[in-house]
């Protein structure tokens, strides 16, 4: 057992070795002094910027032995959220929040200025390897975007070097604020959607390159427009990278449907601190009562008003975007903008009895059977019909009558898939218990279809159609008539004339079984005999007993 003992431990030395010589071996690969430098350069920088500077993010490292200072390895000189890392041969990752982050703190100590060239657009500096975040200051609206360069030790067929193959960026420029205005749903962004009347829609509103004023006439603000069908939550929130502002570094107007941010606060600027980077202003509203329904989008507009110079008074720039919500309406009569350009969505869901009536059309007589008043359905959110559909016009549950057009009216609807299910018949009738699967299919133009065509916006609704069981019953499409947008209804489901409405689904109701009567009073004297004849042979039954006894 000793024996085994000294063996592991043996065996064991060895494994911490070798581990340890491999750890080595890897340090040991690059072999670099803190001399060594590397030039880096800045391209396509227009002539009105100000200065380019290049500040230290990763910085190489070095311990002294007995004849110079050697290479160890990299060192992040800021913390950000995710952590940087970087390995040995200087690779590494930063996305754009990261940058956001090191840009808040910049150690301007550390700051190196690069030297412009013959060319006026170009500028380099000899740095020590490293990585760096490269600045560049340009005039009040002129931004550009921050770059990340880097030098870097590499191995080069058993010789050591210095990588610079990432050591030039291209300057891209914005002479303007770039306003962008979004939905936001979970982890992802949108333009337009579709929602139940009382369910929250998330917005964020953001601005890219900040500009810095020095003038006497700053003007910074965003208004952001809620349609009437919008009721703001008195939630909004204002961010720069990681950062909430206070509410002192921007005053905020709310007036009816209108927000206002406004960054100028008792004539002075709040942003200068953070040229280049991107503001987001986010909030949410409530889908009410008053929502415009199907085509009709409710639409939310934020504008960015903003000046060009600050040393100019007046001299203002704007820019605008839209988004837009729906909720549909099925069997129900469009609100607000009415007229030719819409198209009603009456008769998707038809009730019918077993009644007949005769109608006229276009002409012909016709004997079909007619609308059913009075059925009660339960609106459920699954096949089995265990839970039931909820809004604030139903908060205790959806429950419609089909009224006396035989119509199912179904209101404030997202766009998504539903059960109906009768659960009351018409007196007269029997119930009709077989669930129908409703389906609001929705598509939305995309930025490419804004891109070809002038009369539509990213987020606005192209089309929209509507399923039963599966089938579909009508569909809804935008086209355009000599630059007028108009909606033009399809309907699919063809009948053969016999029912009171030629279009959408019908639900039929059967009358109840019942005998006919004779019209005579014969079975009524029959039945009093019967019961007078069954009490006395009751009696005789228990005297003939009693006697006995």
């Amino acid at each position: 057992m000793k024996n085994l003992k000294k063996l592991f431990a043996v065996i064991l030395s060895l494994a911490m070795v070798l581990g340890m010589s491999i750890t080595t071996f890897a340090a040991e690969n690059v072999v670099g002094d803190k001399d060594d430098r590397g030039e880096i350069k800045v391209v396509n920088v227009d002539t009105d910027a100000k200065s380019v500077k290049a500040y230290p993010i990763i910085k190489a490292t070095y311990k002294s032995d007995s004849n110079d200072a050697v290479f160890t390895g990299y060192e992040v000189n800021y913390t950000t959220t995710p952590a940087i890392t970087v390995n040995e041969d200087g690779e590494f990752t930063l996305s754009q929040d990261q940058i956001a982050q090191i840009r808040a703190k910049l150690k301007t100590d550390e700051a190196i200025d690069m030297t412009k060239a013959a060319d006026d657009t170009t500028y380099t500096a000899s740095v020590p390897v490293g990585a760096y975040l490269v600045i560049v200051e340009g005039s009040e609206t002129s931004t550009y975007n921050a770059m990340v360069v880097s030098v870097n030790y590499k191995n080069e067929n058993g010789q050591n070097a210095i990588d610079l193959s990432k050591a030039t960026a291209t300057a891209k420029k914005s002479t303007t604020p770039v306003l962008d205005k979004n939905i936001v749903e979970g982890t992802h962004t949108t333009k337009g959607n579709s929602v139940n009347i009382g369910d929250t829609v998330n917005y964020a509103v953001t601005v890219a390159n900040i500009p810095e004023y020095t003038g006497k006439y700053p003007v910074f603000n965003v208004k952001d427009t809620l349609s009437a069908g919008l009721t703001y939550n008195e939630d909004l929130k204002v961010t720069v990278g990681n950062k909430t502002l206070a509410s002192t570094d921007y005053t905020l107007t709310v007036n009816n449907q209108e927000i206002t941010v406004d960054f100028v606060v008792n004539d002075a600027y709040k942003l200068n601190d953070y040229k280049g980077e991107t503001l987001t202003i986010s909030y949410s509203a409530t889908v009410n009562e008053n929502a415009m329904l199907n085509e009709v989008g409710n639409n939310n507009d934020a504008k960015l008003t903003y000046s060009k110079d600050s040393s100019v008074a007046n001299n203002k720039g704007e820019e605008e975007e839209k988004t837009y919500t729906y909720t549909f309406d099925l069997d129900g009569d469009i609100n607000g903008e009415t007229g030719s350009t819409y198209v009603d969505v009456l008769h998707l869901i038809n009730k019918i009895g077993e009644e007949t009536k005769t109608i006229t059309t276009e002409g012909e007589t016709k004997t079909v059977k007619a609308a059913l008043e009075g059925a009660e359905f339960t609106v459920y959110t699954d096949a089995e019909c265990t839970t039931v559909y909820k809004n604030t016009i139903k908060p205790t549950g959806y429950v419609v009558r089909s009224n006396t057009a035989g119509q199912i009216e179904l209101k404030g609807l997202a766009a998504g898939t539903y059960y109906i299910k009768e659960t009351k018949a018409p007196s007269g009738y029997s119930l009709n218990a077989t669930p129908i699967k409703v389906e609001i299919v929705a598509t939305y133009y995309t930025a490419q279809d804004a891109a070809n065509n002038e009369n539509v916006d990213e987020g606005m609704l192209k089309a929209w159609s509507v399923k039963i069981n599966d089938a579909e019953v009508a569909s809804f499409t935008m086209t355009n008539d000599g630059g007028t947008t108009r909606w033009t209804r399809t309907d699919i489901i063809q009948k053969d004339g016999t029912t009171e409405y030629d279009k959408g689904f019908d639900i039929l109701n059967t009358k109840l079984s019942s005998l006919p009567s004779t019209g005579g009073i014969g079975t009524t004297i029959f039945t009093i005999a019967g019961c007078v004849i069954m009490i006395v042979a009751a009696g005789l039954f228990f005297a003939s007993r009693k006697k006995r006894a």
